[in-house]
């Protein structure tokens, strides 16, 4: 079975090697109790230099969504292709 008529996994197939590089490194981040955080304006407070107060605000997601957001690929469609791979599965083993 080709993955011709799923271009989600045809993506996530060709990226792969990355994906698992990268997967493994937030997860090492993680281990050592790094977050991945984003810096935002918190509230309306300004600072004695008349700067909006910024601080930094842990982002909590799973490794597969950052991965699926860094490598733009479309987890609601993943798993429709997914459903749709096992179908023809169970078609064949009919």
């Amino acid at each position: 079975m080709t993955t011709d008529n799923f271009p989600e996994h045809e993506k996530l197939q060709k990226i792969s090697h990355l994906s698992q590089t990268v997967g493994e490194f937030i997860d090492w981040l993680s281990q050592r109790g790094y977050s991945i955080c984003k810096r935002m304006t918190c509230g309306a407070g300004f600072d004695i230099y008349g700067d909006e107060i910024k601080k930094w605000f842990p982002v909590c997601r799973s490794i597969n969504v950052w991965l699926e957001e860094y490598f733009e690929i479309d987890g609601v469609v993943l798993e429709q292709e997914k459903r749709q791979i096992l179908a023809q599965i169970r078609e064949m083993n009919e």
